[in-house]
């Protein structure tokens, strides 16, 4: 409230509550770990494996081995305009109660609304928020919540598809944004493991795995040396190991090297401590350069999300990526 100067009478002015967040859609293809496949159809592989996961109680995944625990759930999907469409939701019993009512549990389909609906009265089950997701011949376009992390997504994935994939991992690699020319024209070398113990590199990556035996070379190497044996400390306590690759610019041209380092960082972007040594700066390639976009989720007046809209979202992230690969 505030006092108007003209009329010296008090104004109450009333704002209403925001009704959107802004939240961030990420970008994902399937990488192809296996040699009996030329290319992994995760759209089709989805639709053929819900033709046998047909109700919520064969796609309802425990992830422990306790009754009663914590489980995913894909709750609902549709597949149109060769897009799939899909949420998955946490299902967290209460007091170690089971987890859906048996009326769920034989449907195909279970829209929000009544899951929260079932939940607000029901004391054998609640809901987290959900991981909503869309999946185009190539692309994958993933809203996470903040408890349900991209591994545990590839993981329910994995499971959901499992009798039809049989033979391999259906792995999720971050879409890369390449830079801008300036970027890539005055790269002048990758730098791996920049922060990295070297008796402690994880061997998380194949990256990692090879930085781990270098390391492990170079520490037995160092130590052997006289200058080293009577140093009174370890040497992984003070020195970090880093991988420079210069990049050779003489015997190609300006096209192929850009062409060839967005590869290189392609490569790299799984990795947590990769940066790109260039004119205007470092630039990480697993930070600055994965591809993401920002969104506002629209909530109703009972503050659920707007699905329909959010899914206009994902479907539109789609086509650009689409279109970004034409161009």
């Amino acid at each position: 409230q505030s006092m108007c100067y003209f009329c010296k009478q008090r104004v109450i002015r009333f704002t209403m509550a925001s009704t959107s967040k802004t939240r961030t859609l990420r970008a994902f293809t399937v990488e192809n770990t296996t040699v009996t496949e030329s290319e992994i159809n995760l759209l089709q592989i989805l639709l053929d494996s819900l033709n046998a996961r047909n109700t919520l109680e064969t796609r309802l995944m425990p992830l422990t081995s306790d009754e009663g625990e914590e489980s995913d759930l894909l709750t609902s999907w549709k597949c149109e305009r060769d897009i799939f469409r899909g949420i998955v939701r946490p299902v967290l019993p209460k007091d170690s109660t089971s987890s859906l009512p048996a009326s769920f549990l034989s449907k195909e389909h279970v829209t929000t609304e009544e899951l929260i609906k079932e939940a607000s009265k029901s004391e054998m089950f609640t809901t987290l928020p959900p991981c909503y997701f869309a999946v185009s011949k190539k692309y994958i376009a993933v809203l996470f919540n903040n408890k349900y992390s991209q591994r545990r997504f590839e993981t329910y994935i994995n499971w959901l598809t499992g009798d039809i994939r049989k033979d391999y991992w259906i792995a999720f690699n971050d879409v890369i944004c390449l830079p801008n020319d300036s970027v890539l024209s005055t790269t002048s070398s990758i730098v791996v493991g920049n922060h990295t113990a070297i008796s402690l590199t994880s061997s998380s990556s194949p990256m990692q795995t090879m930085l781990k035996k270098v390391s492990s070379s170079a520490l037995a190497f160092l130590t052997e040396m006289d200058a080293f044996k009577d140093l009174g400390f370890d040497i992984e306590d003070v020195l970090e190991l880093t991988l420079l690759f210069k990049v050779n610019k003489k015997k190609i041209g300006r096209d192929d090297a850009e062409r060839q380092i967005s590869k290189l960082a392609r490569l790299f972007s799984q990795e947590e401590d990769v940066v790109l040594k260039t004119k205007e700066g470092d630039v990480s390639v697993n930070k600055a350069l994965k591809k993401t976009k920002s969104i506002k989720v629209e909530t109703t007046a009972q503050g659920a999300v707007n699905e329909s809209m959010l899914f206009a979202e994902l479907e539109k992230f789609l086509i650009e990526l689409r279109s970004n690969e034409a161009e």
